[in-house]
């Protein structure tokens, strides 16, 4: 996997997208690199921020999905994407 840019760490935001658009979280339940706890505050900060909240989208699996349980993570994906 490539570098993470490590100035997304640390630089201010200048603009938050996530307060204007609909938002969709796919909450891995076996992570143990972010583990769900974790998750969830993300969710909360995020649902604080915009009005419209955060569509939840459960997947029994660890931290990548797309690994352990792909079929499954592209038709969350697909799901999404149709609402949207």
């Amino acid at each position: 996997m490539p570098n993470h840019s490590s100035p997304s760490f640390k630089e201010p935001l200048h603009y938050a997208g996530y307060e204007h658009i609909p938002l969709a979280y796919i909450m891995c339940e076996e992570d143990q690199i972010i583990p769900p706890v974790a998750q969830q505050a993300t969710i909360d900060h995020l649902s604080s921020q915009n009005s419209r909240g955060v569509e939840v989208h459960r997947i029994q699996a660890g931290h990548m999905p797309n690994n352990s349980q792909p079929q499954k993570l592209a038709d969350i994906i697909q799901l999404i994407t149709r609402s949207v």
